[in-house]
């Protein structure tokens, strides 16, 4: 990894700690996705509405595992903190997790996670490598599932040293918020934020950096998702062989007030049912 990255990454890590910032997105920040999105697309995919065939199950569950059926398939999430059904918040520490196919996070049936001034750190690979295991989240470092789940998160350091998985994946409705917050991902065929089948991203004034081949700076898996870039300051590197800032196989990406560089001449690869909205972006092809 180029120098530079880390000593960025420090100073804004650093800067961070001094800002006081809330942990909500700002109704503004909302307003303007909307204004966006029923300016640019065809909104039907941004309702938070979805089919029952397609509402997870949570079949069983203890402290660090939960089988959620989905599609008719049963999947097992192993994480250090399952937050269902309720709120729950975590400021000032820092959260680990070095296990193979584990989240740190998982938020399930409508409950609420809450993160200020922590860091979290994702090691562990996953075990199958393939784009499967990226859309359904199971090796991710924060994982939102569900209509009614959420994660805030503000002034907060995300580190993921892991092959496939995402710093926060939101499928089925989950929704994430983010304000103020720093991502690290270094780890092949990762991802900052990745969405699938109706997950939705909103976030503001971020740091991402991605270094390693095949990874992404913001993935919209199938399913109709939105992840939403806009505020006043977002700063983007990324570096590694057949690496992009995003990948839209369906959904919107909307980037605003984004600068920064890159190592491939080709920044998007977007699909016939993917789109892409622009104000302000300039990221330049990296020396």
């Amino acid at each position: 990894m180029k120098k530079y990255l880390f000593l960025f990454l420090c100073f804004l890590l650093v800067s961070c700690q001094n800002e006081n910032t809330s942990s909500d997105i700002s109704s503004q920040t909302h307003s303007e996705s909307e204004e966006i999105i029923s300016n640019n697309i065809n909104t039907s995919f941004y309702s938070e509405e979805i089919s029952n065939n397609d509402v997870p199950i949570v079949l069983e569950k203890t402290d660090n595992v939960c089988k959620i059926l989905i599609n008719g398939k049963e999947i097992e999430y192993k994480a250090d903190q399952i937050i269902d059904g309720v709120q729950y918040k975590a400021d000032k520490h820092i959260y680990l997790q070095d296990e193979n196919d584990s989240n740190n996070f998982l938020v399930i049936n409508g409950g609420t996670l809450v993160l200020n001034e922590t860091t979290i750190v994702k090691k562990g690979d996953a075990s199958l490598q393939n784009e499967d295991t990226l859309r359904k989240g199971i090796n991710a470092s924060i994982l939102v599932i569900g209509k009614n789940s959420k994660v805030q998160i503000s002034n907060v350091a995300i580190n993921v040293f892991a092959s496939y998985s995402s710093a926060i994946h939101c499928m089925y409705g989950g929704v994430a918020e983010i304000a103020s917050t720093d991502i690290l991902v270094i780890s092949k065929a990762s991802h900052a934020y990745s969405t699938y089948c109706n997950g939705m991203i909103f976030s503001e004034s971020i740091l991402t950096l991605v270094d390693s081949e095949l990874v992404v700076a913001f993935s919209l898996y199938e399913g109709d998702g939105l992840i939403s870039i806009l505020g006043n300051n977002n700063y983007i590197e990324v570096h590694g062989k057949s690496s992009y800032v995003g990948v839209i196989k369906s959904g919107l990406l909307i980037l605003k007030n984004i600068y920064g560089y890159s190592e491939n001449s080709v920044l998007f690869n977007i699909t016939e049912d993917g789109e892409i909205t622009l104000d302000n972006a300039i990221i330049t092809e990296s020396k």
